[in-house]
């Protein structure tokens, strides 16, 4: 097992997005870097926001499901709160790109 360790072919990807090489005085903005402390920092706090984020929406779930259980009609704002999560988590997806690469985002 020692050989097949030894033969396996490690490859290593880009840590940051294409922006870094790409836009340079973008990436060293203070105001990129302060969004790139928030990605990517020690304290990762995009991801607690994040998280919190997602629980608001796992109670959202829950409403509607109890909803559908009850045979009601969801409400126009149960509607747009489903589209106004789906944009955050594009948004989401978006932030994290402009940080990270797609191969060290798709590890993540």
């Amino acid at each position: 097992t020692a050989c097949r360790l030894l033969q396996y072919r490690f490859f290593a990807t880009k840590r940051y997005s294409v922006l870094q090489e790409g836009f340079p005085k973008l990436w060293s903005s203070s105001v990129f870097q302060w969004l790139k402390e928030q990605v990517d920092g020690d304290q990762k706090l995009f991801d607690l926001f994040m998280n919190f984020i997602l629980m608001i929406n796992f109670a959202l779930v829950l409403v509607e499901t109890f909803y559908d259980l009850q045979n009601w009609t969801e409400t126009p704002l149960l509607e747009n709160l489903e589209l106004i999560f789906a944009i955050v988590y594009l948004c989401e997806i978006a932030v994290k790109l402009s940080v990270y690469s797609l191969p060290q985002y798709w590890a993540y």
